[in-house]
């Protein structure tokens, strides 16, 4: 439901990190996990989350074909330590590996509505990037946020968050993260020619990753609400290494900002809304290496890495409609920039409907259309399960 007077709510709502005190456009559906019927404060609450998938791909000169996976099986627990202090962990698995990908813990007993998290969290960029990707409204991240920033951009360090009042209907927020480690999965098949980002260990400042994010909500009529908001992703020195090849390069500096708009409303019910959002990112600095092979076999010794510097640009919109407490459909357009020569771009839409079986229970129907300047066209049609069974918590704000 869109909330009207968002602030006063907002000051009247008690201190629940994992709950944002706002009602913001294109937030993912919280209200699920029995964390809603049964408190678990002050003691540990644990969760599943299955998350499963089946699928028809037809990829141009590809053999097609159909596949079920079992996406995510994702074990959390969260509890508050005291009325300031709570903690969340994550741990998810899959068929290929089992990855530690939460585990914080969040201070909000400040004097004015600051809080500080520190550990291991989802960053803080645009609308998106804070929530994993069973929680999206579709079923993967735009194409455009997984090629700049990852399908999962997870950081390891500390982040400060305040928000204000601006009159009576307005608010906003910032917040800013030093990580000493940022991990960034593509969930790409394996590739002996691999350039990956590594982490040498103990850094100097400018070698951390840095977030930043500001971000404005206001009241837009009786049951609308508008929100803008400014991102960056910032990585001033880091170091890129071909480990089948053994060749590596340091001092490479990539930058990536981001601006959003998003809109939402609907009738007094709360339960017939609609919803429209958009992101436009630009990627500047070194914003690709691979590797140069000149025979084609990895690891012979004719190899070298070649850097990409041209500012690239993409975006992605998305529009939902929901008519009942259970039912919803949308449609996502995400499109971005290569940096290779030419700056090749890439297209993906999507089409989608969800129902909500129970509030535990959530049935997603998608066929996504990828149109590829670098790689074979993609049709896919995909058929989504995801089961909660406990609680479901983890930190995240507007």
């Amino acid at each position: 439901m869109y909330r009207t007077l968002i602030v006063a709510c907002a000051l009247a709502a008690s201190a629940r990190a994992q709950d944002p005190a706002f009602s913001s456009p294109g937030m993912p559906r919280t209200n699920y996990g029995q964390a809603d019927r049964f408190s678990n404060d002050f003691n540990p609450g644990f969760g599943l989350v299955l998350d499963l998938d089946a699928s028809y791909r037809d990829v141009e000169d590809v053999e097609s074909g159909t596949d079920i996976n079992l996406r995510s099986l994702e074990l959390n627990a969260n509890a508050w330590v005291n009325p300031d202090i709570w903690g969340y962990a994550t741990i998810g698995a899959n068929a290929d590996e089992v990855t530690l990908e939460d585990a914080a813990v969040q201070y909000i007993g400040f004097p004015d509505h600051s809080a500080l998290l520190t550990g291991r969290f989802l960053i803080d960029f645009g609308k998106q990037m804070q929530f994993h990707l069973h929680e999206l409204a579709y079923f993967d991240r735009p194409s455009v946020l997984a090629e700049y920033l990852g399908e999962e951009a997870i950081g390891t360090g500390i982040q400060y968050d305040n928000w204000f009042a601006v009159g009576d209907s307005s608010a906003i927020r910032f917040s800013a993260a030093a990580l000493a480690d940022l991990e960034t999965a593509h969930h790409e098949e394996e590739d002996p020619n691999e350039v990956e980002r590594i982490d040498p260990g103990a850094k100097e400042l400018d070698e951390f990753a840095y977030t930043a994010r500001v971000a404005g909500l206001s009241d837009m009529g009786k049951t609308g609400v508008f929100q803008w908001g400014l991102s960056g992703r910032l990585l001033p020195s880091f170091t890129v290494a071909s480990e089948t090849n053994e060749l590596a390069l340091e001092d490479l500096r990539n930058y990536v900002w981001g601006a959003d708009l998003s809109f939402g409303w609907g009738d007094d019910t709360g339960f017939r809304n609609w919803t429209i959002s958009a992101e436009y990112l630009l990627n500047t600095g070194d914003t690709g290496v691979e590797v140069d092979d000149p025979d084609g076999t990895p690891g012979n010794g004719d190899e070298s890495l070649e850097v990409f510097d041209e500012d690239v640009n993409g975006a992605y919109t998305w529009l939902e409609r929901q008519w009942t407490r259970y039912d919803m459909a949308g449609f996502l357009y995400s499109g971005f920039e290569h940096p290779e020569p030419g700056t090749p771009f890439d297209s993906e839409y999507a089409l989608y409907y969800t129902r909500f079986l129970t509030e535990l229970s959530r049935l997603r129907f998608q066929v996504s259309y990828y149109d590829r300047e670098v790689d074979s066209d993609e049709i896919a049609f995909i058929i989504q399960f995801t089961n909660v069974l406990g609680t479901h918590g983890h930190a995240f704000n507007w």
